[in-house]
């Protein structure tokens, strides 16, 4: 299984999620955090990305970044890209007071986009 590198300097080690009968090739999730992020909370993005997209055809892989950002409120950003064996990728960013926040509200996104055929909604849409 081949690591892959993150922007920052973070190598996480992706999941093989080869176990669904219905992959032709395993699915690889990966995850990275930020310097200070729990060992808990990529554990738990893994397995709320795996949730997700386990049971969805043509999905070829998933990373992860999850980032603080600091300002008047801190607040923890989730970016999300998902290769599809078509060639398309989905990428989206999502902020939450704190990283569980972040990593459900990203996870309740790539659902919708997934059930919408994985185009974002015309109000987030560049034109065509």
């Amino acid at each position: 299984m081949k690591k892959e590198r993150f922007p920052g300097g973070d190598t996480p080690a992706p999941v093989d999620a080869s176990s669904s009968s219905a992959r032709s090739s395993p699915l690889r999730i990966a995850v990275a955090g930020a310097q200070g992020t729990e060992a808990q909370a990529i554990a738990y993005a893994e397995y709320r990305m795996f949730e997700s997209l386990a049971p969805v055809p043509g999905v070829r892989s998933a990373r992860v970044a999850l980032r603080r950002i600091s300002g008047q409120v801190p607040a923890v950003a989730c970016s999300v890209c998902v290769a599809r064996t078509d060639g398309t990728t989905l990428r989206f960013r999502l902020t939450g007071a704190h990283t569980y926040q972040a990593i459900n509200k990203a996870t309740e996104r790539l659902r919708t986009l997934l059930a919408e055929g994985g185009r974002p909604p015309a109000r987030h849409r560049l034109a065509d």
